[in-house]
């Protein structure tokens, strides 16, 4: 899940960017978002957290500010069930939580 939001993350940047030139501040832009993304203030980002959630809402904040159309079912949000087992190998003690994804389009009229 981690790694998908970055990767997503930079799959928007450079997609919204491609017209633009890719200079130095624009680089450091992303290096600020990905850096902040992957700290330790958010603590690993887990399903279902309050990280989770103010991650989230930082990557929303972005895509609003290059125009990306919210694609969720409730805005940019789609929202999953999943079982987190505290002992992987058993499903002993299993909870049920709700995640959030967060989805956009953006149209490149092509």
């Amino acid at each position: 899940m981690n790694k998908i939001i970055l990767s997503a993350l930079f799959s928007i940047t450079f997609s919204i960017c491609s017209s633009q030139t890719l200079d130095s501040r624009l680089i450091e832009k992303l290096k600020r978002d990905v850096i902040y993304l992957s700290s330790d203030e958010l603590k690993g980002r887990n399903t279902g957290t309050e990280s989770e959630k103010i991650a989230a809402d930082y990557i929303i904040e972005k895509l609003k500010f290059y125009n990306v159309t919210p694609k969720g079912s409730k805005g940019f949000f789609q929202e999953f069930t999943a079982k987190i087992n505290a002992n992987p190998h058993t499903n002993i003690g299993a909870k049920e939580i709700t995640g959030r994804n967060v989805v956009g389009y953006l149209d490149n009229q092509s």
